[in-house]
């Protein structure tokens, strides 16, 4: 995505011993810290109205809050979408990811209870009009590279 001009900002608190150092941390969502959140806008050459705005937000919580996550979503936004598909790591063991996924008129929430770790769970929210946008310059520039082949 960077290569389209995607820029994406991570959210980091000072550390709580006074020194300098800051940690990449998460925001608190329905009582569970996030491993890390991440903040991405549309790039500067979209067009008025899609350019340089917020469309997405990533927060990677541990898989072990995925039902808790689930359960305050559903209270709030009511029953979602499911699915699963099977995942396997690099020793070979298998998975099921569970997905669940909420719309609204111009938003999607995903939750997705494996992030490519079986420790690590997805949470993202995503504005869907420049999401396609930003999806839509990913894979012209994919064409564009593939004519290079």
């Amino acid at each position: 995505m960077e290569r389209i001009g995607v820029v994406a900002c991570s959210f980091y608190t000072p550390a709580q011993h006074g020194l300098a150092t800051v940690y990449k941390n998460g925001v608190d969502l329905a009582n569970v810290g996030g491993w890390d959140t991440t903040f991405y806008f549309s790039p500067s050459g979209f067009t008025e109205g899609l350019r340089e705005r917020l469309y997405l937000i990533t927060v990677t919580p541990k898989t072990d809050t995925y039902q808790t996550l689930i359960d305050a979503l559903t209270v709030k936004y009511g029953r979602p979408e499911t699915s699963s598909e099977k995942i396997r790591n690099r020793m070979g063991a298998e998975f099921m990811d569970e997905i669940a996924t909420w719309h609204a008129d111009k938003s999607t929430i995903v939750v997705k209870k494996y992030n490519g770790r079986i420790d690590q769970a997805l949470v993202a929210y995503s504005q869907d009009e420049i999401m396609g946008a930003v999806s839509a310059a990913s894979a012209a520039l994919a064409s564009e590279n593939a004519k290079k082949l």
